[in-house]
């Protein structure tokens, strides 16, 4: 592999891609504003039996945010 084919160079798997400039401010953006979500867990908790699905999560989605 030379050093143009490697990995990080190329970007494979995210390691060392880079990440377009607009992408970026538009992540900053997004980040900067105070958005409230318009979905909101805390601290929940799901049991089935005696056997625990899911402890203490804390979430918040907000608007146009893809979540999977």
């Amino acid at each position: 592999m030379s050093k143009s084919d490697s990995p990080q160079e190329s970007g494979a798997l995210g390691v060392g891609a880079d990440v377009p400039t607009s992408l970026a401010e538009e992540q900053q953006t997004k980040s900067d504003s105070v958005d409230l979500p318009i979905f909101a867990v805390r601290d929940l908790s799901v049991k089935y039996g005696e056997f625990r699905a899911v402890r203490d999560v804390t979430l918040d989605i907000s608007e146009h945010e893809i979540t999977a």
